[in-house]
């Protein structure tokens, strides 16, 4: 199994910061675009 962590920064509503870190098996490769 995966264990994916995600922690996101704001400042008010907008995004200033996003961190991803785990330990996974890759079965996907993709592009996340704001």
């Amino acid at each position: 199994p995966s264990t994916l962590y995600v922690e996101v920064d704001s400042k008010g509503e907008r995004v200033t910061a996003v961190r991803v870190g785990g330990q996974v098996v890759p079965v996907a490769e993709g592009v996340v675009r704001f």
